[in-house]
């Protein structure tokens, strides 16, 4: 059970980075790379409760 749901996680991941590689440059990869992180880096933050102190710090 524990493989079938591996397999289909490899197969998910790996059509999405296909899908990726034929979608978008390597600039657009940067970019897209860029904006989960960015996105990624909020959730952090927020969770945290340090997205005021970041806020502020880079008026």
């Amino acid at each position: 059970m524990l493989r079938r749901v591996l397999f289909r996680n490899f197969r998910l991941v790996f059509a999405l980075d296909n899908w990726i590689r034929q979608r978008f440059t390597k600039a657009g990869q940067l970019v897209l790379g860029g904006l989960i992180a960015s996105g990624v880096l909020e959730l952090i933050l927020d969770k945290l409760g340090l997205i005021n102190y970041f806020l502020c710090y880079w008026r």
